[in-house]
């Protein structure tokens, strides 16, 4: 596999170029957050309103697609990039982006720094993402198809499981790594909880919404 060369972002673009393109607004970050949100409110509310195969289909792919938008809250509040607070950026990544989908900034910031000081060289933590593309018409109709059966979204929730158990190695690259760090049960537990506490809580804040505005529709 040719693996990429680094470039200086200096030899594209001038430097008044860079400082737009870094210029930070709280205003375009909530609007950003509101879109999310919004679409995935809109997506519960009809099927709840209209609850047939049809509407819960559609609503089914919204959800699929705003669970990717709470990925790219995630991803801009680790690199601090959405809003101009840090603080603000932590806790608006967790909450509205990185929980919701079983994530968090404290592991995945780290990670993803990693892939951007190494992208495309061997070291990069996701350059097993890319091995294998260009694919055939038939790779793609079976990832196609796992996705669609659900078969990709169960085997991340258990990898993800795993991660937060310290039973493996956080990666978002689709490799299975043992983790080999030593814990004895207190250092599992608090480690278990550290990682846990933030999404469970906020899944079931969503759920005890969702079952709120059930009961009043209906």
């Amino acid at each position: 596999m040719k693996l990429a060369k680094k470039i200086k972002v200096s030899d594209w673009l001038s430097s008044k170029d860079i400082k737009e393109l870094i210029k930070l607004s709280d205003l375009k970050a909530t609007i950003e957050i509101i879109h999310t949100w919004g679409w995935i409110s809109f997506a519960f509310f009809i099927s709840a309103l209209w609850p047939n195969p049809i509407v819960i289909i559609i609503s089914l792919f919204i959800l699929g697609g705003k669970q990717l938008g709470c990925a790219i809250i995630l991803h801009d509040c680790s690199h601090y990039a959405l809003f101009r607070s840090k603080k603000l950026n932590i806790i608006a990544g967790n909450l509205l982006g990185a929980y919701p989908i079983l994530h968090n900034i404290n592991d995945y910031r780290p990670y993803h720094l990693d892939h951007h000081n190494h992208t495309g060289q061997e070291n990069d933590p996701d350059l097993n993402l890319t091995i294998g593309y260009p694919t055939s018409v038939w790779s793609m109709l079976r990832k196609i198809t796992r996705d669609l059966l659900g078969l990709t979204g169960i085997k991340s929730f258990f990898g993800l499981m795993a991660m937060h158990l310290g039973i493996l190695k956080y990666t978002l690259s689709g490799e299975v790594i043992k983790d080999d760090n030593k814990r004895n049960l207190i250092e599992w537990l608090i480690y278990m909880i550290k990682n846990l506490t933030g999404p469970i809580l906020t899944n079931i804040a969503i759920w005890g919404i969702l079952y709120r505005d059930r009961y009043y529709l209906t």
